[in-house]
């Protein structure tokens, strides 16, 4: 069983998008923030002199070096357990910097400018501008922009050739200076040393009253050199572990204004010695991986950081969703290592076990496990396509015909046939108050996203009664440790252009199609989505502008209600490259009555993006059900038209009077009352009954059985229905289509009880 979600709303589209961009995607201390923001229709055309507010936040920030190779991670933090304030992870929301406002220009632009200013904060940060503007309609849009500012001019990435490697052979760590936009930093000047970790445990008794494990380092420096990057921003450093354990490499340099960078990671030495890791108080071990990535055929590494001494029992599993392979081994030192095949049955990631079981002996007063888990990430790069989107034309009229030309492509390039296709053409301005606005969620992260392990792994020897009574015997010692417009009036409008979910592609990847758009001026957004029989799976998104030189936008409401008293109107904007004379505008009502003579007037846009409005005061026809509201513009061979519907709402309260009497022989006259707020189009119904008993029939229908209902809503309808039918009998009241009713009715009360 599966299942989906969409989303239900009612919303009213944006006219216009922003965007926000500024001068440099980095920034270093002490440089100056230029920002640019642009409001600009969906049809094309600037939003001239509209009100902007932005507000500049600070949040924390973790450099990501994009074009690493591939598989090889590089630390560019000076992450140190024993100093959390060298945590970036830890920075978190920052707080707002700078706040204002202003206006945008004849091109639809604002500009300012900031001071890259990080103050006292010792690492750098994420700064995020948000910005609202406000049309001429009085529509908010809002969008944001993040980048980040550098407390110097290049990061110091480090990146062993393997996190695992025996005691007494080299080990070799990269070294890259980059800078902030992750080109070379070349000839930087490094101080590298490496310290040795050698962990103290003591099992010491907590405020609590019970036991645990603390551990803590002692860093002993055993290395120290200096590396010079060469042109390319790279170096290398090489020192040879002497002892099994945990080693960290830090490299620290400055930049030309005298900023210093740090950089630190960490590498694991194995060793058939006794290695004293830190002690947990849950039984577990931290296993650790060789690299953070593997493509399939390669082989993974895995660090056993064995706390027992002497041999030892391993169980080793290859887990997802289940144990895919098992295997018994012995250890015989503290620092083993593993070797684990990966293959493209293992993408996107699986997860290796390790159990380690002591038995008594002279070091070990009771048995003792110990659990271990690492997760290894495989590549999906093979499981990837990409989708080429050829469009007839980019720029279109309302109404236009488009053909589309999609060819799909495997990871390294070539066309891939019967990929099955989804197609979607929608309105972008749509798009942007939902979740699928900007880049579509990658199929690749849907098929292939991240597994959860799947397996639950126990052990008896955790609830040994000997270990048991030894934690609590000592808990009880105590101790330490386009051209020309005809005049047309645009009525056919959508938010979905096309949607097609069956396209196959061809034996050359080709999928071709046409699309007639609908009257929409504004910008239409095609998403494709393939997937293979062997599930390879890729998107793309493409954009093609519905636009006019002159455009028309009504200003009206969403509905009315029935005897409204509004001002309704439109907007007409220059959108082309010259000014415009001799304009008219005009209006047409049906359903409302313009409370002014004047539905013509003339006007005069200067260009481009200048734009004029006029306003109409309507009283709404109570008896209408809806109003329809035509506006056009025109100016030379230049015009455009839009013809609107607005629902009415008639909100009426039905009034329901009773009475009972006595009718004589003869007949008698019975007055009705009509309330003198009653609308003109509403309607009277007169119900006559024989008897009280009778009138209550009708309420009957009250008693139906629905789907969906609990025991006590059953037999709430169920006795109802039962005397209803024995009242009938009683009385001799005879209606065949109401006792069959009553008798399906109660049919269905049984069966459900």
């Amino acid at each position: 069983m599966t299942s989906a979600y969409f989303q239900v709303a009612s919303y009213r589209k944006p006219e216009f998008e922003i965007t926000v961009k500024t001068d440099k995607p980095e920034y270093i201390q002490g440089d100056t923030v230029k920002a640019t923001v642009q409001a600009s229709y969906f049809s094309g055309g600037a939003l001239v002199n509209a009100p902007v507010n932005w507000r500049l936040i600070g949040y924390g920030y973790v450099f990501n070096w994009q074009d690493a190779p591939s598989g090889r991670y590089y630390s560019f933090e000076p992450f140190d357990p024993e100093q959390p304030e060298y945590n970036p992870y830890n920075s978190g929301y920052v707080g707002l910097i700078q706040e204002g406002a202003g206006k945008t220009n004849a091109d639809g632009t604002f500009t300012l400018e900031l001071p890259a200013d990080l103050g006292s904060a010792v690492a750098s940060q994420n700064w995020m501008l948000d910005v609202t503007v406000t049309s001429p309609t009085n529509q908010q849009v809002f969008n944001s922009i993040q980048f980040p500012v550098h407390r110097g001019a290049y990061y110091i990435g480090l990146s062993p050739a393997s996190y695992v490697v025996r005691a007494g052979e080299p080990a070799d760590v990269d070294i890259v200076t980059l800078k902030p936009d992750g080109s070379v930093y070349a000839s930087a000047d490094l101080d590298v040393i490496v310290y040795e970790f050698q962990w103290n445990s003591v099992y010491e008794q907590a405020e609590d009253g019970n036991y645990y494990w603390t551990s803590s380092a002692q860093r002993t420096p055993v290395y120290t050199t200096t590396v010079t990057t060469d042109r390319n921003g790279a170096g290398t450093v090489t020192f040879t572990p002497e002892a099994g354990g945990q080693y960290q490499i830090t490299a620290t340099g400055q930049d030309d204004a005298g900023n210093t960078i740090r950089s630190a990671t960490f590498i694991w030495s194995s060793s058939g010695e006794f290695i004293a890791w830190p002690r947990q108080n849950n039984d577990r071990i931290e296993l650790v991986a060789d690299k953070k990535l593997y493509a399939p055929g390669e082989t993974a590494r895995i660090l056993v950081p064995n706390p027992f001494s002497g041999t030892i029992n391993a169980l080793v599993t290859v887990e997802r969703s289940g144990v895919l392979e098992a295997n018994m081994l012995e250890l015989a030192g503290s620092g083993e290592t593993l070797e684990i095949p990966v293959t493209a049955d293992h993408i996107p990631n699986i997860y290796v076990s390790v159990v380690l079981v002591k038995g008594v002996d002279e070091t070990n007063p009771f048995p003792a496990t110990r659990v271990g888990y690492v997760k290894l990430a495989v590549d999906t790069a093979e499981k990837e396509l990409t989708i080429d989107v050829a469009p007839s034309a980019t720029t279109v009229r309302p109404g236009d015909t488009v053909t589309y030309t999609l060819t799909v492509r495997d990871h390294k390039g070539s066309p891939v046939a019967n990929a099955s296709t989804s197609v979607a053409v929608v309105d972008k301005a749509v798009l942007v108050l939902s979740q699928y606005y900007g880049s579509p969620q990658r199929m690749v992260d849907i098929y292939y996203y991240e597994r959860p392990l799947g397996v639950t792994t126990g052990s008896l020897v955790v609830i040994n009664k000997d270990r048991i009574s030894q934690q609590l015997a000592e808990s009880g010692k105590g101790g330490g440790g386009g051209g020309g417009d005809g005049l047309e009036i645009r009525e056919e409008f959508a938010d979905t252009a096309f949607w097609r979910a069956d396209f196959v592609s061809d034996e050359n990847g080709v999928i071709e199609f046409s699309v007639k758009l609908p009257e929409n001026l504004t910008t239409w957004r095609l998403t494709a989505k393939a997937i293979t029989p062997d599930t390879r799976v890729g998107e793309v998104t493409n954009d093609i502008v519905a636009t006019k030189e002159l455009q028309v936008r009504p200003l009206l409401p969403r509905f009315f209600t029935a005897g409204d008293r509004a001002v309704i109107g439109g907007m007409v904007a220059n959108f082309g490259r010259e000014a415009v004379t001799g304009g008219e505008f005009t209006i047409d009502v049906a359903g409302a009555f313009l409370e002014t003579t004047t539905t013509v007037q003339p006007f005069t846009l200067d260009a481009p993006g200048d734009f004029v409005t006029f306003n109409y005061p309507v009283a709404v026809d109570a008896r209408a059900n809806s109003v329809v509201v035509t506006v056009t513009a025109a100016a030379g061979d230049r015009s455009d038209g839009v013809k609107i519907e607005i629902p009415v709402l008639h909100y009426q309260t039905p009034e329901t009077v009773g009475t009972s009497g006595v009718v004589p022989p003869g007949g008698m006259a019975e007055a009705i009352y009509v309330p003198a707020n009653a609308t003109d189009d509403g309607e009277l119904s007169v119900t006559l009954d024989p008897s009280l008993g009778a009138g209550l029939l009708e309420g009957l229908t009250y008693l139906e059985h629905y789907p969906y209902e609990c025991n006590e809503q059953t037999v709430s309808r169920f006795l109802p229905n039962l005397f209803t039918v024995r009242a009938l009998r009683e009385l001799n009241i005879h209606d065949q289509m109401l006792e069959n009713r009553l008798a399906y009715q109660l049919g269905i009360g049984v069966q459900r009880l």
